[in-house]
């Protein structure tokens, strides 16, 4: 398979993924507002996001396992920009919450939106912008 068709199936897994979770997250919160649900099912529904959570990360995981030397490290790079930029927010900013009364807690769920779109800014304007391919 060419290096193209792979970075297709790429964006197309990433695409499906992020508005497949959009969406999840959306129905789920509407579902969980309006209807009065026993504990178990509020968590079953709850779940639901997460799916599309596990489908990006084994998508990403095909990705680097099926790419060339080249693709597989400029892509490293930008998981590194990623990671950096999410540890960065959490540490500065749960030190600020840790340190500071009455500043606005940030829940963990929020690491996962600012690593997926430090991802994708680092790959579209970083050093691994072409991932390799002209």
């Amino acid at each position: 398979m060419s290096a193209k068709t792979h970075l297709r199936r790429y964006m197309f897994g990433i695409l499906g993924g992020s508005l497949g979770y959009a969406g999840a997250m959306i129905g789920v919160s509407l579902a969980l507002k309006s209807t009065a649900l026993p504990l178990s099912a509020q968590i079953a529904l709850s779940l639901i996001p997460g799916l599309f959570v596990l489908y990006m990360l084994h998508t990403i995981w095909q990705f680097v396992r099926c790419v060339d030397e080249a693709q597989r490290y400029f892509f490293t790079q930008s998981f590194v920009v990623a990671t950096f930029a999410v540890l960065a927010f959490s540490g500065v900013w749960g030190l600020i919450e840790l340190l500071v009364d009455g500043v606005p807690d940030v829940p963990i769920f929020w690491i996962f939106p600012v690593f997926f779109v430090s991802l994708g800014l680092s790959s579209c304007f970083g050093p691994a912008r072409h991932m390799g391919l002209k």
